[in-house]
């Protein structure tokens, strides 16, 4: 089965194609007071390895160890893919 015209050369295969709230590993968390304008178009989420990410229903960021570290450019992104 193929997913967007980025990833053509690559076929995966139905059973590894997880929604991100289906792979569940990770936790919602509520953004900061002070990051919540900053992180307007995203939510913020905890993975199990105590590190933090931005993420849409389409694409999440890197992960960081802190949410004050992640970067506009990240946020921004990601934001527009939602």
């Amino acid at each position: 089965m193929k997913y967007l015209k980025v990833f053509e050369e690559f076929d995966y295969e139905f059973e590894y194609s997880l929604k991100l709230d289906e792979a569940k590993d990770f936790e919602n968390v509520s953004k900061p007071k002070d990051l919540a304008t900053k992180m307007k178009g995203v939510s913020l989420g905890k993975a199990k390895n105590g590190k933090f990410f931005v993420y849409t229903h389409r694409a999440r960021s890197k992960y960081y160890d802190k949410p004050e570290s992640i970067p506009q450019k990240d946020i921004d992104f990601i934001e527009s893919t939602g």
